[in-house]
């Protein structure tokens, strides 16, 4: 304790003398901060939250204007011209209420809400329509679907969180497949050719799926005995890539003499679901991915459109350049509840102290697995095989040979000659980011700088927020909550290991209650 006091005290003069600068500049008077005075900061250390917030607020706001139309094509534009047929899709939840809610709730145990952006919408916030060129309009997911997330405000009412990961997302796919399969699924719509073609389109998919992601991922000569996950259960966490490389491997996959060969050199060797990913501020994320596998803006969208489409020729190029363009700068949805300014203004020279040195914007340093220990499946998805194959898919998905034309290094870093391990990603929005680490098995800030504390299992898909832990509620007390789940660290690709010893922390904060509460109410005003 008294080395730290000693330290904050030291760091404060230094600060307040030189002028602070850094994303959070505003706490002290930089940018920001209405009633602050630039030129003087010890006007500035008045200046409130509220008055913070707003200035964040305006300019979030003031983003979405500038950026109409690629603000609309994220919101509403489908990732491709595939999906379910949208006569279909309208009925689910009156047909199938166990599998979509109930038509009020918008496909909420999906993790999708009504669009408010959109009066008058037929379908929920995250999916879009198109038509394709036998005149069947058909459904599939918009970027809002994964990347705009929700909070409880203080009001009680949902705040949109433009940006951030959508934690409620629950496998889309698995409603859809699981509605297919049901006797109520005839009984309502009939054997017409649109009801029987699109069964059997999914049937299909389905097929594979269950011959391949669910073989190949844990596949017994790969990882023996390796438990199976139960990926229903997880809102917000995804199959990382092995469902796109089990579609662009699918002859070789279902012919038997070709299948083993296939699986041992193409799929990944362990399951490797992530979590959905901020997309806060990408132009000072050189590298996107946990792994950091990838360079190019337009070549991460066309990744993430591939992994939904199934098929490269069908992807939507103009929506991938668009959306590259609204996130290049994109602003963090500012914290909605109050903060305890003079807690936080102490908390940042903890921050810059313990953890800027490795969450500094514009990085590109990969940590490898024996510095974070963490879990270690989701580095270890990239083979020779699958990455060749992967670029080829999203290659031919990119139009434009200006943009696209770069080194196959820049489209899927070659992970085995440049290195494997985890990005340290910029800590701006982080109170929006829960649950923590790659694969989201940390409910909260408290339990990531607290390891001893972590608890083996926990909800998911809370909407309301912890405020003294920093994270979205996690307890017992979130089993009433819609659409939660629980997290099993215990099941491979959950571990809640890293982040956890003296390189990362520096400290034992646990011993230290007064600076991890300045420390964590700081990183509230990110």
């Amino acid at each position: 304790m008294p080395f730290l006091k000693s330290l904050l005290q030291v760091s404060l003069a230094a600060a307040v003398g030189a002028g602070l600068a850094g994303c959070m500049a505003d706490l002290d008077g930089s940018t920001g901060a209405a009633p602050a005075d630039e030129d003087d900061p010890a006007s500035a250390r008045d200046a409130t939250w509220d008055s913070i917030r707003a200035a964040r607020q305006n300019a979030v706001d003031g983003y979405l204007k500038d950026h109409a139309a690629e603000f609309e094509a994220f919101l509403h534009r489908p990732l491709g011209k595939t999906g379910t047929p949208t006569a279909l899709l309208r009925n689910f939840p009156a047909v199938f209420p166990d599998i979509w809610g109930a038509p009020a709730e918008h496909f909420g145990p999906i993790g999708f809400s009504a669009d408010s952006f959109k009066p008058g919408a037929t379908l929920p916030l995250g999916l879009g329509a198109s038509v394709l060129s036998n005149g069947l309009e058909v459904a599939t997911l918009t970027c809002a679907g994964c990347h705009v997330g929700g909070v409880i405000g203080p009001d009680g009412q949902e705040i949109k969180l433009i940006g951030a990961p959508n934690t409620g997302f629950n496998q889309f796919r698995v409603a859809i497949n699981d509605t297919v399969v049901d006797p109520r699924y005839f009984a309502a719509f009939g054997q017409n050719a649109l009801t029987v073609g699109f069964r059997d389109k999914v049937l299909q998919f389905k097929q594979l799926i269950d011959s391949t992601a669910g073989a190949f991922t844990y596949n017994p000569l790969r990882i023996p005995n390796a438990p199976a996950l139960n990926t229903r259960d997880k809102p917000g966490f995804l199959d990382a890539i092995g469902i796109a490389v089990s579609i662009l491997t699918l002859p070789e996959l279902l012919d038997p003499a070709t299948a083993q060969q296939i699986v041992v050199a193409v799929m990944p060797p362990v399951p490797a679901q992530v979590d959905i990913m901020s997309i806060w501020r990408q132009r000072e994320r050189p590298l996107a991915q946990w792994d950091g596998s990838i360079a190019s803006a337009i070549y991460r969208n066309l990744g993430a459109e591939v992994g939904v489409t199934a098929d490269p020729a069908v992807t939507d190029y103009e929506n991938a350049a668009l959306t590259a363009t609204f996130a290049q700068d994109l602003p963090p949805p500012p914290y909605p509840f109050d903060v305890d300014m003079p807690k936080a203004r102490a908390g940042k020279q903890l921050h810059d102290q313990y953890c800027g040195g490795c969450h500094d914007a514009g990085s590109t340093t990969i940590f490898p697995v024996s510095a974070t220990r963490t879990d270690p499946n989701r580095s270890l998805t990239i083979t020779t095989e699958n990455r060749r194959r992967l670029i080829a898919a999203v290659r031919s998905a990119c139009k434009d040979p200006a943009v696209c034309d770069i080194p196959d290094d820049d489209v899927i870093r070659d992970v085995d000659s440049s290195g494997r391990g985890y990005m340290a990603l910029p800590l701006d929005g982080i109170w929006a980011r829960a649950p923590y680490l790659h694969n989201g098995s940390v409910p909260t800030l408290y339990h990531l700088l607290v390891p001893q504390s972590r608890p083996a299992t926990f909800f998911r898909g809370s909407k309301r927020f912890d405020q003294q832990k920093v994270g979205f509620v996690w307890d017992s007390s979130a089993a009433s909550d819609p659409y939660t789940h629980v997290f099993d660290t215990g099941e491979s690709g959950g571990a809640n290991t890293g982040h956890d010893n003296a390189a990362f922390n520096g400290i034992d904060w646990s011993q230290h209650p007064e600076e991890l509460a300045e420390l964590l109410e700081y990183l509230k005003t990110l």
